[in-house]
């Protein structure tokens, strides 16, 4: 039985993470609309997102059964790291499929908020992948999201706290989503930090932009281009409000492999 004195259901999760990043901006019903198109344009998008999963998956799994032999470390780590690319893409793709999936079951138009959705779902999943923290389902499976991911079956509601698990990984097929309460509190008050800095510095909807630069940025160079040339280029794009809004930005979104002493303009 769920006690809430130890765990939030995940669409309290959902809500707390909003209101941490866009504050009184941020309503908790942002799942009730779509974007700023028509219906036409909008199926057309979630064909297309269906169909990038359904191709970054395959390129993945092709990846990974075909390592050619006799590579040298510089040239296996290339390779692992365009499998990871692949990876992130086809995540990337399913979880905006799921997306445009439910803004087709609403009527009410709103951008600001649909974006606001996109930018709080992403950045949860981010923390269940990288296993910032454990998103629970039921009675206490810990979903194994990079794993589960790769089925097209996989699916979470956020604002409903529901999560549907292939059928041969989870005996329940669909159940409650749950997150520790302590390791949430904990969670929002430091990893999460840098980037409600960025938030209520640069405001929100120009965060939602930041940050989608940056995880495409990521996601365009398996190999680390460099801190220094990364922070141009966002400069360039943006000409942030604040000195250590890259920093911050950095912190909090950078895969590790990137931040290890010696890398390159680090």
């Amino acid at each position: 039985m769920w006690d809430h004195r130890i765990y939030y259901v995940l669409s309290e999760v959902y809500w707390r993470t909003g209101y941490a990043l866009y504050g009184d901006h941020w309503t908790g019903t942002e799942t009730a609309y779509r974007p700023d198109c028509d219906l036409d344009e909008l199926r057309q998008r979630h064909k297309e997102a269906a169909a990038a999963f359904e191709r970054h998956q395959d390129h993945a799994r092709f990846l990974s059964r075909n390592i050619p032999d006799q590579l040298t470390d510089t040239e296996y780590r290339a390779h692992r790291a365009e499998i990871g690319a692949a990876e992130d893409a086809a995540a990337a793709a399913r979880l905006e499929r799921d997306q445009l999936s439910d803004a087709l079951r609403v009527r009410e138009q709103n951008q600001r908020y649909y974006d606001r959705r996109v930018s709080v779902e992403r950045r949860l999943v981010r923390a269940f992948t990288k296993g910032e923290l454990d998103l629970i389902q039921g009675t206490g499976t810990i979903v194994e999201w990079e794993k589960w991911a790769k089925h097209a079956a996989f699916r979470v509601s956020f604002g409903k706290s529901l999560i549907y698990a292939p059928s041969h990984l989870c005996n329940n097929r669909r159940d409650t989503g749950f997150v520790a309460r302590e390791s949430f509190d904990n969670w929002l008050s430091n990893v999460f930090e840098n980037e409600v800095k960025v938030a209520k510095r640069e405001g929100a909807d120009r965060f939602v932009k930041m940050q989608e630069w940056f995880i495409n940025w990521i996601a365009e160079n398996p190999e680390e281009p460099g801190k220094e040339l990364s922070r141009q280029q966002f400069n360039k794009a943006f000409k942030p409000k604040g000195k250590t809004t890259f920093d911050n930005l950095w912190a909090a979104l950078a895969p590790p492999s990137w931040k290890g002493k010696g890398r390159r303009g680090s």
